[in-house]
Order: C-alpha cells, then structure tokens, then sequence
C-alpha cells in the first residue's frame, strides 16, 4: 500500500464517516501527506460521496482539497479526475500552455467583454471556428482560463463529438449517457423515439433538461464537431439555432462549439447570447518554438528546418509536432535534402511520419485500428492490446501517450479518435490494414457487446463501433439492433462502405443493404438524401439496377432532393448518355449541391466528347479551386501529360496523392509519365503493380492502366491476366476491348487492332489515340509503299491533333 502511494502522481480520496473512521484509509491519508511533501507535483483530490460527512472529519491540511460540485453519480466523479489528469499533462506539455495565441487572446477577451456592454448580458454560447488541426481545442481552453477565472470547474464538463450529419436525438444521446451513470443504448431505445416524436420546441427543453445536470455543477458542456450544427448550405440547423436561443435564458449556461466554420453574422443578429472567435495558423515564429520546444520530448537536440520549410507547414501546431518527431527520427535532411518537399511539406510531413517503418507495431496497429472507426472506448482498446501483445495497462498508455503528442489522436472523454488528415493519410498509404487485426478487434467488440447485454451496461460508442466493424467484416446488423442505431452514425457507416470500394462489388452491395433502411427510418430529409444518394451510386456502378435506380430518383424528384441532378447526371454518364448527362450537371451547377463532384463529372463529359473550348474555360473558371477538387486536379493533369509539360504534371501528382481520395489516380498518372516521357512500361507496371496491393478504391482503372504498361514492357501473361478479370465486370467485354487492341497491336495484329477498335459504340478519346498509336506504328512500316505509309502518318496525326490534350493513358470508366 505505502509503495503504491509512493509510485503514484495523484492520490483520490472518496470520503465518507466510514472512510474517515477506517485506520487503513488513516494510513493511506499519512502516506499521501508524506509524498506531496517530498513531491510538489503530487495531488490530493477529495470527493465527499457521504451526505453526512464534513470537512471537519479529515486532517486540516486536507480542507482546501475538498471538491464539493464534482457531481454525485460515478461518470461525473470519474469525468472530473480524467479530465483533471488530461489538464495536468497539459500543463507539464512544452506546448502545454499555447504558443502564440497571446495577442488572439487579448483580442477575443475585448470583443467577449463589448459583447457583455452591448447587450447587457454574458454571452454563454462560444463558438471556435478554425480548420482542424489548428489548436481550436487549445484555445477554447485558454480563453476559458482567462474570460472566467473565477470559474475553475468549467473544463470539468463532458466533451461531446457530434458528427456531420448530427440531429438532436444525437446530442440527447451524448448527453443521457454522460448523465445517467447505469445508461445503457438498449434500455435508450424507447425513450429515444418517444424524445424523437416531441416538437423542435419540446427536444431543445429536454436537452436543455440534460445539460443544466453540468450548468448547475459550475461546468461547460463543449460540443466538438465539423460542421455538425449547421446545414449544408451554411446556415444554422433548426434545432441549433433552437438550442442557442433558449440558452439565453439561462444564466450559468456555458456551452462550448468547436467548429471548421462560423455562423453567419445576419444569424447572430438574433442570439445576442452567442459569439463566435475565428482562430487563424499560428505565425512562423510560433512553429519554430513548437519545434524547438518539442524535440526532447522526442529524445532529440532542437535542430531547426530553413525559414522556407517552416512557412510551409502553414502555421498548423499539430503538424509542427509532426515535423519535430520526424526530425528526431531520421534527422534534418528530410526537409532539406529534397526541394521538392516546399510543394506540399504538410501533407509530405504526415506521410512520412506515417512510414510503419518508424513507428512501432503498436502504434501502427492504434492507428489502423482507429483509422476505420469514427472513435473508441479506451477499455475497449486497452484490453485487445494488453492481451494481444502481453503487456501492462501502464506500457500501452506510454504508447497512446506518445500518440496523442505527436498529434496523431486524440481523446474525447473517454475515448480515443484519430486526427481526420492522418486517417485520410493512413487509409491512402496502408489501405485497411491487417485482416487478421481486424478480425481480432471485431472479436473482441463483439464479445464486449454481448457481455454488456447481460450486465445492462451499453455504452453508445461500444454500440457504433461494433456496427462499424460489422459492416467492414462483411457482415449485417442482427434485426433486434437495428432500431438502436442513429441517423447519423448509418450515414457515416454508408459513406466509409462506399468510399472502401467503388469497384468493389460486395462493398456496393452492402452499401445498398445497410442504406436502404434509410427510405423509411425516422430521421430529418437532410440525412435520409445523404444516404439514399449513396445508395444511388452504388446501384448505378453496380449496374443491372436500373429498376432501383428509377425508383429511387422518382422519389428523389418528388421530395425536391437538391442531389437529383447530380444522381441523374452520374446515372447518364455512365449510361454513355454523356448529352443528357452534361445537361443534368449543368443543371446541378446551379443547385450547387455536391459540387467539386459536378464540376469534376461535367469536366470528364466535356473530356469524353471532346469539347475542349468547353473544358478549357472550366478550367480557367475553377483555376482557384483546383487544387481543392480531385476530380478536376485529376484532369488537369491529365492536360498537362497530353502537353507534355512534364515539371508542371509532376507538381500536380504531388498535390493530387495529398488529396482526399485513395483511388490510385495518382500513381496512374506516374505511371503515364514514366510511359510516356521515359518509356519505362515495365517500371510502371511495377508501381501500379505495389499500389493494387493497398488501393481500396479504383482498382480495376489500375488493372487497365498496368494491363497496358504490362503489354508494352512484353509482359503478356500479366496483361492478360488483368484483361480476363476486367472482363469480368459490369461491362467489361466492351470496356476491355481497348486492352485487348493494344495487346493486339504489341504482337503485330495491326488489323484485328484496329477492327476492335472501329466496333466500338462509344469510343473514347484514348481509344482514338490508341487507334492513332497503331496508325503511326504501320506508317513506319517499311514493306509498305512510301504514299501510303503517309496516308497512315497524317491520319495518325489528325487524331492527335483532334485529342491533343487527352492522356491516351486515362482509361477510367
């Protein structure tokens, strides 16, 4: 017991008569006296739990320790000292306190204080806006600091993450199982659809119910969301602006949002009791003491990248974290031996952090594991790694520890999630990992949900993250759990299942099979479009659905969806309806609803019918948006290959692998670089050959472009391999002929080439520049007679001229 104390950095003492009276809990109050004497970081945290205990009845020394509005149930006692503890590492971090965010602070206190002159009240809605990674979470927390010092218990409140798509019954959700300390999602059931038939109205009054369990304790309820509170178009939801307008009738309310936007000022004209604080990149100065700062953490001398680097990391904490751990590991030259890492040194900083190579199989197996999940219990992580890798509690905290410095998770209460730009970077690099990882932590969540069953103990994200990793194993909710799943976490599980497969056929199918339900579920018609759209495309690239299809856009136009147009046009276009597709888009345009993706569909339709003044005056139009749409990035750089302007397309690939997809399309067009300006086909083959083993996503363009780098490096058995499997796709006897006359036009079968090609329906631009390809290939023939060897050159040219800027090696469908 005295070794125990002596190890330990807190001492909890739940006090109570018999407590007080006991000689052993005597003796362990002496020895905690001894050690915060030796030890000045030592704390002592007293929580009466005895409504008949008194100060009086504990050693004087521990008075001022006594913490009386921690709460009366567990969760909030458990709460206050997890989130004491997460305070104290914060305060021993380098970073712990804040870099650079003085000036902002003084700023926001002043604009806070007009706010309190002008309307005669204290605002009690705060809202943090700033894109993620750029220490919101960080400066919420100073700010509290200093606007209310007199209210030290505030950060004791719960934090609460809240998806894209959140409706009320998911905050009523976050907020019973913080309350309720024996809560349990099965028991919630009921009182969910008796909560999600009440009026806007009557919903905000019981969460307001739920929330005044903290206000009243003197603690802020922090919500941490995307853009979960606001509608798609920007404007705050119904229930939102509901929920903000009663709280201002609530004095001791303090009600945190850690947001990616602000609302709309012509908004807030109407809840005076709301403010909002912009948090900006921090300035280079700061990054460079981020730096400087975290290097002995890492075990590292401060060794500082050139002045250039630093303004390159965009004024991003987190990813100067990343950076400061990546210099401890492989040294300076990483940022100064390569000038090219200038072009995208934030997305390059991450990706090399994320080399397996220098992490530990630990920390790869955390991040892939919370890579597929939208977040975890931390039990529920602790006990898979302790068994799976036989060790302690204490040694796989060290690891979770090193983890959340390096800003790669990070805790909400008490689970774990991982930071979206490493999930995005880890999906695209890794894929979905190690199946036999997966299947141990379906397991394991699997044997968790059906022992909480029996004790009637079922926490909520234990409920989505079985769901999750039933729907990534293959697998369907049994019928009894799925009235227990919310609105969002199915559009959330439909979007991840979608975006694991487009040309995965069983991924498709159950993208249909859990979304469906959605036609019927209650839910707000926001949520019910988002999932039903997905539905849409996955019947549409599953192909022989158009029943489905019609039904389903039947239903969209009737209910005034804003996504009709784009489903209609995704429909057409791979329809080979490219017209009537490129009308629907156009239409779309105007909606502006899933817009990156019209602009990228109607770009490809003008690509496909070779309508270049078109396509060139989207490009000019959207050449600030570029580099933030994949889909248009994509085909500029397919322009830039056709134009040969091969520094410009490098820089483009570079820029499009940082984008959010994880479909290959970057690595097909290195390959079209290295066959096109290098002539190395079998070197491309091999790219595309490594990047099948991870890609989830655009597998079978890989297999068209590799079938075609493996044909012309001679490699006809791997062409055709990847030729038989293609024709094994929806449509794929008519898709493949392309492949099957180049490997005719490598064995010298000129004729039977071009016979495929002319039989074509709808032949593309790269099937005319293939068709160019053999042209040429016989004009240089030297059996031929010279006029017609000619005739053969211009017509090849004419061609060319025609798709001059069209990468033959684009050969998506």
């Amino acid at each position: 017991m005295e070794e125990r104390i002596g190890q330990s950095t807190i001492f909890v003492l739940f006090a109570s008569k018999a407590s007080a009276a006991s000689h052993w809990v005597n003796f362990e109050i002496d020895r905690a006296r001894i050690r915060s004497i030796l030890n000045n970081k030592f704390k002592v945290l007293i929580f009466p739990i005895d409504t008949k205990v008194s100060r009086s009845d504990l050693p004087a020394w521990m008075g001022e320790l006594w913490i009386p509005n921690a709460g009366q149930t567990q969760r909030d006692i458990a709460r206050y000292i997890r989130n004491y503890i997460a305070f104290q590492e914060i305060l021993e971090s380098p970073t712990g306190r804040g870099y650079g965010r003085g000036k902002l602070t003084d700023i926001s206190i002043q604009s806070f204080t007009n706010a309190v002159v002008t309307n005669g009240t204290s605002p009690n809605v705060l809202i943090f806006a700033g894109i993620n990674g750029i220490g919101r979470r960080t400066f919420a927390r100073i700010f509290v600091e200093q606007a209310f010092p007199a209210s030290g218990d505030l950060s004791a409140g719960p934090q609460l993450s809240l998806p894209q798509f959140a409706d009320t019954d998911d905050l009523y959700r976050a907020l019973r199982q913080e309350v309720d300390a024996t809560f349990s999602v099965s028991r919630f059931e009921p009182d969910r659809q008796i909560f999600l038939a009440l009026s806007i109205p009557e919903q905000v009054d019981e969460i307001i119910n739920q929330l005044k369990h903290f206000f009243d304790l003197g603690q802020a309820v922090t919500i941490i969301t995307r853009n979960g509170i606001f509608e798609d178009r920007g404007i705050l939801k119904v229930w939102s602006a509901a929920l903000f307008s009663r709280l201002a009738s609530i004095p001791n309310a303090k009600l945190l949002i850690i947001a990616d936007r602000q609302a709309h000022e012509n908004e807030l004209l109407k809840l005076p009791n709301v403010i909002q604080f912009s948090v900006p990149p921090l300035e280079d100065g700061d990054i460079r003491s981020i730096i400087i700062a975290m290097a002995p953490i890492f075990g590292a001398k401060a060794v500082l990248p050139r002045t250039e680097n630093i303004r390159a990391i965009g004024g991003h904490p987190a990813i100067a974290k990343m950076a400061s751990r990546l210099i401890a590991q492989q040294g300076i030259g990483i940022f100064e031996d390569d000038p090219r890492i200038l072009f995208d040194i934030q997305d390059d900083v991450i990706k090399s952090s994320l080399d397996v190579s220098a992490l530990s199989t630990m920390e790869a197996e955390v991040l892939s594991i919370l890579s597929w999940l939208p977040q975890l219990p931390g039990n529920s992580l602790t006990a898979l790694f302790t068994a799976r890798h036989s060790i302690s509690r204490q040694q796989f905290a060290e690891t979770l520890s090193g983890l959340i410095l390096s800003c790669y998770i990070f805790p909400i209460g008490e689970n774990y999630s991982i930071s979206p730009a490493i999930r995005t970077f880890f999906r695209r690099a890794y894929g979905y990992g190690s199946g036999d990882l997966r299947k141990a932590l379906y397991e394991e969540l699997r044997g968790e949900w059906e022992k909480t069953s029996q004790d009637s103990d079922q926490r909520a994200e234990l409920f989505d993250a079985f769901v999750f990793m039933s729907a990534l194993e293959g697998g369907t909710l049994p019928p009894e759990l799925q009235p227990l799943l919310l609105a969002s976490t199915l559009q959330q599980l439909v979007r991840e299942t979608y975006d694991s497969g487009h040309d995965d056929t069983e991924a498709l199918e159950r993208v249909v099979a859990w979304g469906n339900p959605a036609r019927t579920m209650r839910m707000n018609e926001t949520t019910r479009e988002e999932i039903l759209s997905y539905v849409a495309r996955a019947l549409i690239r599953l192909r022989g659905r158009d029943t489905e299809v019609d039904a389903l856009l039947e239903m969209f136009l009737s209910r005034g969806y804003r996504s009709y147009h784009y489903i209609n046009g995704f429909y057409l276009r791979r329809r080979n309806q490219i017209d009537k597709a490129i009308a629907s888009f156009l239409e779309a345009r105007k909606v502006r609803k899933y817009l990156r993706s019209v602009v990228g569909e109607l770009a490809d339709c003008y690509k496909i019918q070779a309508m270049w003044p078109q396509l060139r005056a989207l490009i000019r139009e959207q050449a600030s948006y570029i580099d933030k749409n994949p889909y248009l990035l994509d085909i500029y750089v397919g322009m830039l290959i056709a134009e040969k302007d091969w520094d410009a397309a490098e820089a483009a690939i570079r820029r499009l692998k940082a984008a959010a997809r994880n479909d290959g399309r970057a690595e097909t067009r290195t390959a079209s670089v290295m066959m096109q300006r290098d002539g190395k086909f079998d070197e491309a083959a091999k790219l595309l050959t490594q990047i099948l083993s991870i890609a989830p996503n655009g597998r079978d363009n890989i297999r068209r472009v590799r079938a075609i780098a493996a044909a012309n490096s001679n490699d006809l058995s791997t062409a055709r391999l990847d030729l038989e499997h293609l024709k094994a796709r929806p449509n794929g006897l008519e898709s493949t002929k392309h492949i099957e006359a180049n490997i005719l036009l490598v064995e010298g079968n000129y004729d039977g080439a071009l016979q495929l090609l002319t039989g074509l329906r709808h032949p593309s631009a790269q099937d005319r520049l293939l068709e160019a390809r053999i042209l040429d290939t016989q004009g240089h023939n030297p059996s031929l007679p010279l006029d017609e060897r000619d005739k053969l050159k211009l017509r090849a040219a004419e061609i060319r001229a025609r798709y001059s800027i069209v990468d033959e090696f684009d050969l998506e469908l």
